[in-house]
């Protein structure tokens, strides 16, 4: 039995759509590691988890789909919520409204 609740945003499957079907399954490959990873796993140094974000209630993560895409999740007590799909540089400036 899983510990986390998973979810995905509309936003989350927005980005997901809007990439190629090779994209797409690396994608899914990276969530089900980072799944894995959750769980109770360990990462691959390739998947380069990073926290961007904590604010005592909530922590926001970073892994690596390949050298220009990231996924970004939310961490919330037992939900794992999956929230946007992008670049360097898409990531940034979403931190930035945070």
């Amino acid at each position: 039995m899983s510990r986390y609740f998973y979810k995905y945003k509309k936003s989350y499957l927005k980005d997901f759509d809007s990439f190629d079907p090779v994209d797409q399954e690396l994608i899914v490959s990276t969530v089900q590691s980072i799944r894995e990873f959750l769980e109770g796993g360990h990462a691959s140094k390739g998947l380069g988890l990073k926290k961007l974000y904590n604010n005592g209630q909530e922590q926001i993560f970073e892994g690596r789909v390949n050298l220009s895409l990231r996924i970004v999740w939310v961490h919330v007590g037992q939900e794992v919520i999956f929230i946007m799909i992008g670049d360097h540089n898409r990531i940034r400036k979403f931190l930035k409204n945070i």
